[in-house]
């Protein structure tokens, strides 16, 4: 038997979007806009991963009344009880590779975070994942776990409902970006990213590189937001 609710109106599709501080300005950049045929909500939760999503959205009494939710991906730094902080959630991973290998580390971090993957699938017949790629962000930015993982996260996200966009390597989408003529300080500055971080941190952080632009804030500014909207609005839609 279906968990979902019926609604007042069902010619119009009532959907949640939860995620990190990728949506947290989501709506308010798009509320010019029309989405005929759908009513958006949004539960953004700064700084927070997986573990605090999945915990939020299994407590909510009114889950089922939506049609849809759509669960944008943060970073699995933060797959933990207290991601708040994803400076320190990302030096405790590093400072990890001292007692275990890193390899080992890495793998453990990412089976961790497929595990919250299903288990937020599970609470709701529609939980559609949203990839919302700026800077090599979530699985690139702030750490890097590889090509081969990340290969693997898409053949693993076959199994679920998902949505991809990516910006990576593309100015004009950041809040926060410059445009620089020196391509050597481009090069330093993403070589060297974060300044604040020093030694093993410093070596262990990455952010994607965009050509000709350096980046001092990776959120999606307004021009991003209304193309990850009208994504997820298609998507809904086209089912």
């Amino acid at each position: 038997m279906s968990r979902r609710r019926e609604i007042r109106d069902v010619s119009v599709k009532k959907v949640l979007i939860t995620g990190c501080s990728y949506v947290l300005n989501i709506k308010e950049d798009t509320s010019e806009e029309t989405y005929e045929g759908v009513d958006f909500d949004l539960a953004s939760f700064p700084g927070q991963g997986l573990w605090r999503i999945k915990e939020v959205l299994s407590i909510r009494s009114n889950l089922n009344d939506y049609d849809n939710v759509v669960v944008q991906l943060p970073t699995p730094v933060r797959n933990t009880p207290n991601g708040t902080d994803t400076t320190a959630c990302l030096c405790r991973l590093i400072d990890s590779f001292d007692d275990d290998s890193k390899k080992s580390v890495i793998y453990n971090s990412i089976n961790e975070y497929k595990q919250k993957v299903k288990e937020i699938n599970a609470l709701h017949d529609n939980i559609i994942f949203f990839w919302y790629n700026l800077v090599g962000y979530p699985f690139k930015h702030p750490f890097n776990y590889g090509d081969e993982i990340i290969d693997d996260l898409y053949k693993f996200f076959n199994d679920y409902n998902l949505i991809h966009l990516s910006f990576e390597g593309q100015s004009g989408y950041h809040i926060k970006e410059r445009l620089e003529e020196d391509e050597e300080f481009v090069d330093y500055y993403y070589q060297n990213y974060p300044s604040h971080l020093k030694g093993k941190y410093n070596d262990n952080c990455y952010l994607s590189k965009v050509p000709g632009t350096i980046v001092e804030d990776g959120h999606p500014n307004q021009k991003a937001n209304l193309i990850a909207l009208k994504k997820i609005y298609d998507y809904i839609i086209g089912e």
